[in-house]
C-alpha cells in the first residue's frame, strides 16, 4: 500500500499564496482583486480586497475589518479543522514528491534483567501486569548506555521500546527518573476497534486508561498542544476523540488549545478528588487515580464514553 502524504506547516508556506487563494475561489486571483467574502451572508462582488503584506497575501474585508490569511480563511470557510484543511490546501497545491528524513539521536543501550517481585508490586499497583509489558516491549534492566557511558540502574528501572527508540524509566529516582531518545513523533497506541479514541501524555496513563475503559487509546510523551501528524491521521477515523491530559495548570491548558484547534472533547479530570500521593499532592493523573481508588477511575471511564 502508498504511503499517504501527511503534509505539514512547512510544506503550507512552501506555496504560493496566491495560488491557494484562486484554489480556495476557483479564479485567477492576483494582487488587488476584488472578492466576495465567502464567510459573509451579503456576498457582494467587491466587498474584500486580496492584497500584499511583507511576505504574506491577505483577504481584507473593508465592511467587517476583518483580515484573512489563506489557510485561516480556508479554515473558516470549510468548517474544517486545522489539520484536515492544511492538508486539503497543500495535497492540491503541491505537485512533488518528498522523501522522509530520520534525525539523527542519541544512542542508548540498556542491559535487560528479569522482573522480580518489585516490579510486579509496582506495576501491579497501576494494574498493569507482565503479560502486557511484555506485549508493549517494556523491560526491566539493570544497566543502560547513553552515548557510550555506562549507567548502573536504579532498583525499579525499565526500558519502554518504542518505534526504535528507547525511554529510560526509573520511577523512584529523583535525578534521574527519564532518560531516552524517543521524539516527538513517538506515542504509544492501544487500540481494540472502538469507534472512541482518547489521547493522553504517558506510557502509564494510556495503558491504565485502556485497561480501564472502552476507548482506543494513544498516548503521546507530554502534554502536547499540537499532535505529530501520523496520530491526527489515525485519529480522523474515530466518531470523537477526547482528550485526558492531568488536571494540573499546564494540562488543562494545553488540553483546551489542542481541542480548540483539532475539534477534539476537553475532559476535565474529576474534580471531587482529594487524594493525596506519597509525596505529598493531589493526585492529577489517571495512572494514580487507579492506584489510589480503581473504581473511581473506572467509573468516570464509563461516564465519559456514554456521554
Amino acid at each position: 500500500m502508498a504511503l499517504k502524504r501527511l503534509y505539514t506547516i512547512e510544506d503550507y508556506r512552501t506555496i504560493d499564496p496566491l495560488k491557494i487563494w484562486s484554489w480556495i475561489y476557483n479564479e485567477q486571483i492576483h494582487i488587488g482583486s476584488k472578492v466576495i467574502n465567502m464567510l459573509r451572508t451579503d456576498k457582494a462582488k467587491g466587498s474584500a480586497l486580496i492584497f500584499q503584506k511583507s511576505k504574506d497575501v491577505l483577504l481584507h474585508d473593508f465592511a467587517t475589518g476583518e483580515t484573512f490569511a489563506p489557510l485561516d480563511y480556508y479554515i473558516r470557510l470549510s468548517g474544517k479543522p486545522y489539520f484536515k484543511a492544511l492538508q486539503d490546501i497543500c495535497s492540491k497545491n503541491i505537485q512533488y514528491s518528498y522523501s522522509i528524513v530520520e534525525r539523527d539521536k542519541t544512542d542508548i543501550t540498556s542491559t535487560k534483567r528479569g522482573f522480580c517481585k518489585k516490579d510486579a508490586e509496582y506495576w501491579l499497583s497501576y494494574g498493569i501486569n507482565s503479560k502486557e509489558l511484555k506485549s508493549d516491549d517494556v523491560n526491566a534492566i539493570s544497566y543502560f548506555a547513553i552515548s557510550g557511558t555506562l549507567y548502573k540502574a536504579e532498583d525499579l528501572a525499565y526500558a519502554l521500546n518504542l518505534n526504535g527508540h528507547v525511554k529510560i524509566y526509573q520511577p523512584l529516582s529523583t535525578l534521574n527518573k527519564w532518560k531516552g531518545n524517543v521524539t516527538r513523533n513517538d506515542y504509544w497506541r492501544f487500540t481494540r476497534n472502538s469507534s472512541k479514541a482518547v489521547v493522553t501524555s504517558s506510557y502509564k496513563d494510556g495503558r491504565v486508561i485502556f485497561n480501564n475503559s472502552k476507548f482506543d487509546v494513544f498516548a503521546c510523551q507530554n502534554e502536547r498542544k499540537t499532535l505529530p501528524f501520523s496520530l491526527l491521521a489515525e485519529l480522523e477515523g474515530y466518531s470523537e476523540v477526547l482528550v485526558l491530559y492531568d488536571g494540573d495548570l499546564a494540562g488543562v491548558t494545553n488540553s483546551i488549545e489542542l481541542c480548540a484547534k483539532e475539534g477534539f472533547n476537553h475532559v476535565v479530570f474529576p474534580e471531587d478528588i482529594e487524594i493525596v500521593n506519597s509525596y505529598g499532592k493531589h493526585v492529577k493523573d489517571y495512572a494514580e487515580l487507579y492506584r489510589h481508588n480503581v473504581n473511581q477511575l473506572t467509573t468516570f471511564m464509563n461516564d465519559i464514553y456514554i456521554q
